[in-house]
């Protein structure tokens, strides 16, 4: 009988964290989109259905991509050459 409760137990920790999950998978693409409305984060976690933190992340990964296009590196091999 314990071995039961045991295996519905391990059943149901595994059904939620597939569905915790899967409020990680909203498109980063939606997210920027919704922010580029004008919406504030937690609107947009509201309305996608996902958490704050998934709509910083993505907004981090868009920072960091605006920061290391070829504007970042022509600036970097600019300073190299005033060093000379």
């Amino acid at each position: 009988m314990r071995w039961v409760v045991v295996t519905l137990l391990a059943g149901l920790l595994a059904l939620s964290g597939s569905v915790a999950s899967a409020k990680d998978k909203v498109p980063c693409k939606k997210v920027k989109e919704a922010i580029a409305a004008g919406k504030t984060r937690d609107q947009v976690a509201q309305e996608l259905g996902t958490r704050v933190e998934r709509v910083d992340k993505c907004m981090h990964k868009k920072a960091k991509a605006d920061a290391s296009g070829p504007t970042g590196a022509a600036v970097s091999a600019d300073d190299e050459d005033a060093e000379d």
